[in-house]
């Protein structure tokens, strides 16, 4: 992450807006943004409100970049600045500007706009769709859900991509459309989005995805989310393929380690509950 130069106080919250405006610098623009952010206070709370209702594109924007993440690292006006996006988002035209509070109710955690996001979910404009799934993947609802479900089999990739890794590794949801739609990205042209899919299936524990799994990390492409999915599923069955990628896959050892114990035949037994011979006598067929 870019680490950001804060302004001193020197300088005045008319100034640094006007910085963020007009400065030729994009880092200098993104630096008094940042140190806008950082002031929080609710001077600057007012001002930047001022800015979404301005009649110029560009300073509402930066007045919905302001308050989508106001105040480092706590929040401030986090209901405050909710209200106001989901208020703009209402009555804007300017797809910039909608893309930006998609973005930014993503960044408040906003369950209260996921009414007015889902109905942005076939939006024309993919950017959008995109800020869509990035402002409702925070959200455990029924309704996040089923959108990140329709947008999980988007024409764009980015889209698709974004809502597969946002229905199976962000939302604490497991239901069987979830996981029917996780199973039909299998097959995705995408590597990222398939890899994304067997994660999301393995932490369900849905064993549609071993086939896919196995068949990546026997290949001569491995991909981390592979790994990575492996690891969550523990399937005894994947240990002798992972323990053949000691030695050639470095992507991330530490990772290969772990998938390696989880699936180790041996700890997987250890783990099994011990019958109760008592309960459940052995039939010897007599």
């Amino acid at each position: 992450m870019k680490k950001h130069r804060k302004f001193d106080k020197n300088h005045s919250i008319d100034q640094l807006i006007e910085r963020a405006l007009t400065s030729a610098s994009r880092d200098e623009a993104e630096d008094a943004l940042w140190s806008l952010r950082c002031r929080a206070t609710r001077e600057v709370f007012r001002k930047a409100e001022a800015l979404c209702n301005s009649s110029l594109r560009e300073k509402r924007e930066l007045g919905v970049c302001i308050l989508s993440q106001l105040g480092v690292p706590t929040r401030r006006f986090r209901n405050e600045s909710e209200r106001i996006l989901i208020d703009l988002l209402a009555t804007e035209s300017d797809e910039g500007v909608i893309e930006s509070i998609c973005y930014g109710l993503g960044h408040l955690q906003s369950l209260k706009g996921v009414p007015i996001l889902t109905s942005l979910r076939r939006h024309a404009n993919q950017n959008i769709r995109l800020a869509v799934v990035c402002g409702l993947e925070f959200q455990s609802c029924e309704a996040a859900a089923e959108a990140l479900i329709d947008l999980s089999r988007d024409p764009a990739t980015e889209v698709r991509n974004q809502a597969t890794f946002a229905l199976g590794s962000m939302i604490d949801l497991n239901t069987k459309e979830i996981r029917d739609a996780l199973y039909a990205r299998l097959t995705d042209d995408d590597p990222e989005i398939r890899g994304e899919a067997m994660l999301g299936l393995a932490i369900r524990k849905d064993i549609r995805c071993f086939d896919a799994i196995s068949s990546e990390i026997g290949s001569n492409s491995v991909g981390i989310l592979s790994v990575e999915a492996a690891c969550e599923l523990g399937d005894a069955r994947l240990y002798p393929e992972l323990v053949a990628l000691k030695g050639w896959w470095t992507l991330d050892e530490s990772l290969l380690k772990k998938a390696i114990l989880s699936c180790d035949p041996v700890r997987n037994h250890e783990k099994m509950p011990k019958l109760n011979h008592k309960k459940f006598p052995l039939d010897r067929g007599d």
